[in-house]
């Protein structure tokens, strides 16, 4: 119940934020905000069943989602704006590389709140197990969210010019 309220406290924080900030009114900054919100129940979810799982304790578990979706939801959003800059953007490869460098910004957080929420031993076995579900995962939504045209800018139109040569 306390992740939920958290989670509920932080997401309406970011919303308030964005509105004063008038990015609600920008499709891009709500998407990434939606987008954001989206990864992190299905992230929140699996490290609280995977922490319940290895240590027994729903207590335990709970201890380390509430931290870990805090956390989590304000990488996402920052990790998101940057792939929306035009290298970001433009990278082959780009749900790969998103992929692999989220998952350095997530096991890290994971192991270290663990760590002040469990045991060394404890976070050490959650980092792994939880990397390897959270990057399939986390692949799967970006590629659902690839086929998402809302609040993604259209690309630029061709002049006659370039498109004659």
């Amino acid at each position: 119940m306390q992740t939920v309220i958290a989670v509920i406290l932080l997401i309406g924080f970011v919303a308030y934020r964005m509105h004063v900030t008038g990015a609600l009114q920008d499709p891009k900054s709500l998407r990434i905000l939606v987008k954001s919100v989206t990864w992190r129940v299905i992230g929140t979810t699996q490290v609280i069943l995977l922490a319940r799982y290895l240590s027994g304790s729903w207590d335990k578990a709970f201890a380390i989602g509430v931290p870990d979706t805090v956390v989590k939801l304000t990488l996402g959003i920052m990790h998101e704006r940057l792939w929306e800059t035009e290298f970001g953007r433009n990278l082959e490869y780009k749900r790969a590389w998103k992929t692999a460098t989220w998952k350095v910004f997530a096991i890290t957080s994971t192991i270290v709140i663990a760590t002040m929420y469990g045991n060394y031993d404890f976070a050490i076995k959650l980092g792994p197990i939880d990397t390897v579900f959270k990057s399939i995962n986390y692949y799967a939504h970006e590629l659902l969210w690839d086929r998402v045209s809302w609040g993604v800018a259209a690309p630029p139109k061709q002049t006659a010019t370039a498109k004659s040569n």
